[in-house]
């Protein structure tokens, strides 16, 4: 008999599929139903990634991810009070997965011995269902590079806009069960929104560019995700456990000197390694927070001689640079050229990558229509956002913003803009918050 069809095999190698069936009937033969295969999510360059989910009941001492958690069997429906006009919260953050609490119960009311209680049905416990990620290689050199990026994702634990390792490694349940499950394999936390290019290309059909609060807001995760990767968290001793915080500027110590930048390179920092996650109260209560991912071509870059000041630093930021030129509907492959911009306050003319953000290159052999577009699009751009941009492309190093700088600078204006500072521009209603909020829903939270 054939073997029967699982879910997301169209698509990817036979290869994958094998893998991932090994995977599934693992645990179907396990008898253990706190784990189990739900679907393949993708094939990649080292391996199969896999969607897997955790059973737990609520009264368990852990505490699951409220982002990746959803109801496995609800409790009893309860009559709930009304509530007062004061305690409605804004429809902003209402989780449709958040499980009612139950009403106290009242007092019980005496019952005549002869009552038989044993006639009474026990109430279930209720379950929760985590979502994480499994990632498996495919071959030998996939191995070494699950490795790799396990170990990077361990150095930058607690790092809020990189990937985390799954709580799921934590529970002592799945080390005793997996034991005798073959190769190594990568665990993650789920991130429920998708990639960052999926966003892009469902708005590519829209004539109207993104609104420039919302641009300013996906920098600024873009940044943290630099500084993150420039102080890794293990490097400095912070333990592993604990909610993840945002990324800074380390201060400086007592000779006016910061901890030294790491030579960590991510190696692959692209679009489509950028993945979008919830929100969150302290930085995203509107504008989901972006995670990096895929750290398997990461490395520590060796120290050369006479290289460029903050190289490492430096690679990141022009990735960061051509991510933000996507999301402008820029490339790159129009080729560098002479720029002004402003840096710093005053007035610098620059060689860069970024002279889509002038005018779009005649390299594309675009039609005339799409130029006028693009010019339309770009005439919007706040001229603070295009000086940086273009700056993080710069085709020397040496002329790359430093991190210390960019991120102050974009997280000033990210804290600062408001929807009036674009009263004059042709798009100026779509940096209203209600706009943002559309643009959000159509496509990312309802795509």
């Amino acid at each position: 008999m054939a073997n029967r069809q699982i879910q997301g095999e169209l698509g990817v190698s036979s290869q994958a599929v094998d893998a991932a069936r090994y995977i599934k009937e693992f645990f179907e033969e396990a008898r253990d139903e706190t784990f189990a295969f739900e679907r393949i999510v993708s094939q990649g360059s080292w391996g199969v990634i896999i969607q897997m989910i955790m059973r737990s009941s609520d009264d368990s001492s852990r505490t699951s991810e409220p982002s990746s958690s959803t109801p496995y069997r609800a409790p009893r429906p309860q009559p709930l009070p009304l509530p007062s006009q004061q305690n409605i919260p804004s429809p902003r953050y209402l989780d449709p997965l958040r499980r009612r609490s139950r009403s106290p119960e009242r007092n019980p009311i005496p019952q005549p011995a002869r009552i038989r209680l044993e006639s009474v049905p026990r109430e279930r416990k209720s379950r929760t269902v985590t979502r994480f990620i499994m990632k498996r290689s495919l071959a030998e050199v996939g191995e070494k590079n699950i490795a790799i990026e396990i170990d990077a994702l361990d150095r930058l634990r607690r790092s809020m806009h990189i990937a985390q390792p799954s709580h799921v490694l934590d529970d002592p349940r799945w080390d005793s069960l997996t034991r005798p499950l073959r190769g190594p394999m990568l665990l993650m936390e789920w991130i429920e929104n998708g990639l960052l290019w999926d966003f892009y290309e469902r708005r590519a059909g829209s004539d109207e560019p993104l609104p420039n609060r919302l641009l300013w807001s996906l920098f600024l995760c873009l940044c943290r995700m630099v500084a993150g990767m420039a102080w890794p968290p293990r490097d400095f001793g912070r333990k592993a456990g604990g909610k993840p915080i945002l990324e800074v500027i380390p201060p400086r110590n007592q000779r006016g000197e910061r901890p030294p930048k790491s030579r960590l390179l991510h190696g692959d920092f692209h679009g489509r390694n950028v993945m979008i996650d919830k929100l969150e109260p302290v930085e995203h209560k509107s504008i989901p927070l972006l995670k990096l991912i895929d750290f398997g071509m990461s490395r520590d870059l060796p120290i050369r001689q006479n290289e460029p000041e903050d190289i490492v630093v430096k690679m990141h930021i022009r990735a960061v640079g051509e991510v933000m030129l996507g999301l402008l509907r820029g490339n790159v492959k129009g080729g560098p050229g002479m720029m002004n911009i402003t840096y710093k306050g005053q007035p610098k003319i620059l060689d860069s990558y970024a002279t889509d953000l002038d005018r779009l290159s005649s390299k594309y052999g675009a039609p005339a229509d799409v130029a006028a577009k693009h010019q339309d699009r770009i005439d919007n751009l706040d001229p603070e956002l295009r000086s940086l941009v273009a700056l993080c492309v710069a085709v020397k190093v040496e002329d790359r913003p430093d991190i210390e700088y960019l991120l102050r600078a974009v997280e000033k204006n990210t804290r600062d803009k408001r929807p009036s500072d674009y009263r004059n521009y042709k798009y100026a209603n779509n940096e209203t918050d209600a706009a943002i909020d559309g643009i959000l829903a159509e496509c990312i939270f309802n795509a």
